[in-house]
């Protein structure tokens, strides 16, 4: 685990000990990627984004094609990639990750209900003939002074 990893480890487990991410997991089969987080019931994966300013794995073209690689398949299998930089491992990042995992985690167990149909919008005939008939804008109305 790298340093970063352990920093937002030691963040999560402070803020919400309750909620359990498992470390370094692999949910694409027959594929060696890996998630540094992943939370199960929400199918949301936190990637910690390291050595961005030493050209370490994630910023050379080969470690970008494989991250994009990963981030494709892992969507068509319905997870969602959540990924940090250092510089976003703060309290304000964990919060917004917790709330993310908690819609997530109501859309996925269905807790949100299918909205009823619009009611319909016919009007009767009278109504639609006076719709008709009315002027269209200011421009249209032969106004006269009296």
């Amino acid at each position: 685990m790298s340093y970063l990893e352990e920093i937002f480890n030691n963040l999560w487990i402070e803020k919400y000990p309750q909620i359990e991410l498992k470390r370094q997991y692999k949910h694409i089969p027959k594929r060696r990627f890996r998630a540094d987080f992943a939370h199960l019931p929400s199918k949301t994966i936190i990637e910690i984004q390291g050595g961005r300013w030493i050209k370490g794995g994630h910023t050379s073209g080969k470690g970008l094609e494989s991250d994009c690689e990963k981030t494709l398949i892992s969507a068509s299998q319905g997870w969602i990639i959540l990924p940090l930089v250092d510089s976003m491992i703060t309290d304000e990042s964990i919060e917004t990750i917790y709330s993310i995992i908690k819609e997530r985690e109501n859309i996925l167990n269905g807790y949100y209900k299918i909205l009823p149909k619009r009611r319909s919008t016919r009007t009767n005939k009278s109504t639609q003939k006076r719709r008709r008939n009315r002027p269209q804008s200011y421009q249209q109305c032969n106004y006269t002074s009296r």
